[in-house]
């Protein structure tokens, strides 16, 4: 199973915290999963030379964590403070891409919601309250599977409509040859949603419980790997035709990263009968994958409107 898993937190007193939490929410998480598996927990923490860790291809980390993590959202629109007051819900996301990871935080959070045991975010306290995986109940929620996406567009008798929109709600953050490039261009993003998908046969293998938690889901062993064809149709046959986006700067252990948000539409120039339908298929998978760079610590948030 592929999940987004919004989770809802009552702040327990009034106060306002830095809302660049990306990092924070990201700690919390991990300390979520070393409480109740640490042998997962180890395995999310791979280190140099590490063949078995998160992702690993070729006999070396990816650097390509299996899950994603959002910043902390309040009611209001983002600014340079997130206000609270515990008559109010803020909300934040984790979305997984390993079928037996997803089975796993479902039940973590249905045991935090149900022990409503505090984490500390910015020095305030939060009791998780509930979550949502139903995309028709909230738009940055769902749950599907590869072999759903597989059928549901690869496998599909029609072409693609040839457009799409997307959605970039965290500073997004795509590069080039160690270039930064401050802007969605189609075939940047298609090369980081493929090493995603690509990386599904990799992870997490030295976790002892995967099997168990793997047996839980309705997945099925077969794969369909992306190939690298895909890069060049997304390179000289799509491109952007409308968008609406600002730069965005945020850091990561004190390093700036320049990236944007906002939205930007898309269209298909030269339709193919293969690159289309894994186009769209990969433009769906980006709710769950995120875009760009440090998507494990609030980055490029990803979803079509």
């Amino acid at each position: 199973m592929l999940l987004s898993a919004v989770i809802f937190m009552q702040p327990a007193e009034r106060g306002a915290i830095p809302s660049d939490q990306g990092r924070s929410m990201d700690a919390i998480f991990r300390g979520w999963v070393k409480e109740m598996d640490e042998g997962l927990w180890s395995a999310l923490h791979p280190t140099a030379g590490e063949t078995n860790g998160a992702a690993a291809m070729n006999g070396k980390f990816t650097g390509i964590q299996p899950y994603t993590i959002s910043n902390l959202h309040g009611a209001a629109p983002p600014q340079e403070k997130l206000y609270l007051d515990p008559g109010s819900s803020v909300w934040w996301r984790i979305t997984s891409l390993d079928p037996a990871l997803s089975c796993f935080i479902l039940q973590l959070l249905r045991d935090k919601v149900r022990q409503h045991s505090p984490c500390v975010i910015g020095g305030q306290a939060f009791y998780p309250t509930g979550f949502e995986i139903d995309a028709s109940r909230y738009c940055w929620a769902g749950h599907t599977t590869y072999d759903e996406l597989c059928r549901r567009y690869l496998m599909s008798e029609s072409l693609p409509s040839g457009k799409f929109r997307l959605v970039f709600d965290s500073p997004t953050y795509l590069s080039d040859k160690d270039k930064v490039v401050p802007f969605p261009l189609p075939e940047l993003m298609v090369k980081q949603w493929m090493r995603k998908w690509n990386g599904r046969v990799s992870w997490l293998q030295n976790w002892p419980s995967r099997n168990e938690w793997l047996a839980r889901s309705d997945e099925s062993n077969q794969f369909i790997p992306a190939d690298d064809g895909l890069l060049e149709f997304a390179r000289t046959s799509v491109g952007a035709n409308y968008y609406s986006l600002q730069t965005a700067q945020s850091s990561y252990f004190r390093t700036p990263f320049i990236g944007f948000t906002g939205t930007c539409s898309y269209k298909v120039l030269n339709s193919h009968p293969t690159w289309s339908r894994w186009l769209e298929a990969l433009v769906h998978f980006a709710l769950y994958c995120g875009t760009g760079g440090k998507t494990s610590f609030g980055f490029g948030q990803t979803c079509i409107p």
